[in-house]
């Protein structure tokens, strides 16, 4: 259906388009960028605790974890051409009974849905004796010159690529590890 407004000649329908519904048109253009914008951003929030608390439900029995660190992504020499992982990487450094259970704490993180599968792998493994922080108390000195030898634990680094799957892909997965607050504001960005 046609419809004149504010035309200059009665004949002219060229000007079936009023300036305000332009104006409109730009405003809802202009708030829908602006939506899509903070959809990005919250899409690359890190739910830290969600991540934490993944992790801490996926380590063995006889796995210890004594450093987190984040890494930042790496960057291509090329300038043209954009890092592989956009989300960085975590290294975790700590002690293991024996190898297998570092083994076992990798293959359960390739299960995470916050973890880059294909970017897991074991860095570092080295038998070393056992420090207290482990939890194994060093050997008593005893009279007699038998010389009793520590405990010997496996000292570990795994290095880890975070997911690159939006935060927004991740609500059931953030629900159920507690992280209501980021949940809220993605449910709540999606409705507009």
């Amino acid at each position: 259906s046609s419809r004149r407004r504010h035309t200059r000649y009665w004949r002219d329908w060229s000007s079936d388009v009023c300036s305000s519904d332009l104006k409109m048109k730009a405003e809802t253009a202009t708030i829908n960028s602006q939506t899509k914008t903070l959809v990005k951003v919250f899409d690359q929030i890190r739910p830290w605790s969600a991540m934490l608390s993944d992790l801490r439900d996926r380590i063995p029995p006889r796995v210890q974890i004594e450093t987190i660190k984040q890494t930042a992504p790496t960057v291509q020499p090329t300038a043209n051409s954009t890092p592989s992982n956009t989300a960085g990487f975590l290294e975790i450094s700590g002690f293991a009974v024996d190898y297998a259970s570092v083994n076992d704490f990798t293959l359960s993180m390739g299960q995470s849905q916050f973890f880059n599968p294909q970017e897991i792998k074991i860095i570092t493994t080295e038998l070393v004796d056992a420090p207290v922080i482990t939890g194994f108390l060093p050997p008593v000195a005893t009279k007699s010159n038998v010389k009793i030898k520590p405990i010997q634990i496996v000292k570990y680094t795994i290095k880890t690529g975070l997911s690159s799957v939006p935060a927004s892909d991740l609500i059931e997965d953030l629900e159920k590890k507690g992280t209501l607050g980021l949940v809220d504001r993605l449910r709540h960005i999606q409705k507009l």
